[in-house]
């Protein structure tokens, strides 16, 4: 990925899905976010060109939707809104219902983010998933 801003928020993002997905009580997850946000806040870390609430912009979705420079899916990508992650889906289940039997899914904000957690660990070696 090419500029600081972008990895900052991937990191936060694998962040997310490594230690904050597993976190059960609201309380847990609370903390997990205040204490993220306050090392973010501490700019001695980050270099001067991150914007911080261009950082914490949601939603911080990747997925392995990018393309890479041989045009070959499988980039993580910053799925910047719901409507642009929207799009992508609806393609990509169209062009699933054209070859297979008709999946009629409809994709509201927390089923796009199953979707993608799902995809993600599948992009994984050895990737699994308890659903």
């Amino acid at each position: 990925h090419d500029n600081p801003q972008t990895l900052v928020r991937l990191w936060l993002h694998e962040g997310n899905r490594t230690f904050r997905d597993r976190l059960t009580s609201e309380k847990d997850i609370q903390e997990y976010d205040d204490t993220l946000a306050q090392l973010l806040r501490d700019r001695t870390a980050l270099g001067d060109d991150i914007v911080l609430d261009e950082v914490l912009m949601t939603p911080n979705i990747w997925a392995p939707f990018g393309l890479d420079k041989e045009g070959n899916e499988g980039l993580q990508k910053d799925m910047e809104s719901y409507d642009d992650l929207y799009k992508y889906l609806s393609v990509k289940l169209t062009e699933y219902n054209e070859s297979n039997a008709s999946m009629n899914l409809v994709l509201f904000e927390d089923a796009m983010q199953h979707i993608c957690r799902i995809c993600r660990v599948l992009h994984n070696p050895r990737g699994n998933a308890l659903l």
